[in-house]
């Protein structure tokens, strides 16, 4: 399997020609379904010009599937991360309206393979989006392993030792970069510590959704080998900027 690459296509098109156990380390962040919402009691998709609209996804995805939809589609991808993946899969996600039934309805179906949950304590939350409404101030990060591994807490691949490291982490999202097309990068102390704790050099680590980079640019600097799948080809000029600003080499399919 070739690194160092940032393929331009759906991911679940690129994962059926992926062999078991290939990826050492998955760390990623799917889309929300930030688009669709709960209107007077019923789901409503927004209209392209609604002033509503929210995506990290523009000019690629619509963000706005229904909830059967999500929860079939995003079922897939996890099947396919955890089959794909040799030690870990990474998963974070926001609970918003658009998603927060078919959310739980993942974490049931994948009881036997949830190995952890950590929260993500993003320390400064933005205000909640409606009125009556709690703010945001953390997300979920899902850890996913083999059946074998995720019977037991104890991480079988992890670089730290007894009580050095909490399942809740304070990580601020005001140091994130912001480069005009994605609104919801992963801040690069949050790859870096996941990075640090539970990949070695020269692991091969793969993001389905690289978005702008942040998992490539982050497993290049700490010497890790990696392969991102992105729909949306807006990012091209971003990613191939940010290894270009590192004297990293990638290929761009």
């Amino acid at each position: 399997m070739e690194y160092n690459i940032i393929h331009y296509t759906d991911c679940l098109d690129f994962l059926k020609l992926v062999d078991d156990n290939t990826m050492d380390l998955t760390i990623t962040s799917p889309p929300y379904n930030l688009n669709l919402r709960v209107l007077k009691g019923q789901y409503t998709k927004l209209p392209t010009d609604s002033c509503m609209l929210r995506t990290k996804y523009k000019n690629g995805y619509s963000d706005s599937l229904t909830m059967g939809e999500y929860f079939e589609w995003q079922k897939t991808v996890i099947s396919e991360l955890i089959r794909v993946t040799k030690k870990y899969v990474f998963y974070n996600v926001q609970m918003v309206a658009g998603n927060k039934t078919a959310l739980f309805k993942l974490i049931g179906y994948f009881a036997e393979y949830l190995k952890e949950v950590v929260i993500w304590d993003k320390v400064n939350s933005q205000p909640a989006i409606g009125q009556r409404c709690l703010n945001s101030s953390f997300e979920f990060i899902l850890v996913f392993s083999k059946i074998e591994s995720a019977m037991y807490r104890q991480f079988e691949h992890a670089n730290f030792e007894r009580g050095t490291l909490d399942n809740l982490w304070h990580i601020s999202t005001l140091n994130k970069k912001s480069n005009g097309v994605n609104t919801a990068t992963f801040p690069d102390q949050l790859v870096k510590l996941i990075l640090e704790n539970f990949s070695n050099v020269g692991d091969l680590i793969f993001d389905p959704f690289i978005g702008s980079g942040t998992v490539a640019v982050n497993s290049a600097k700490m010497n890790r080998k990696y392969i991102g799948c992105e729909i949306n080809t807006d990012y091209s000029p971003i990613i191939e900027s940010q290894i270009q600003l590192n004297n990293y080499t990638t290929d761009l399919f």
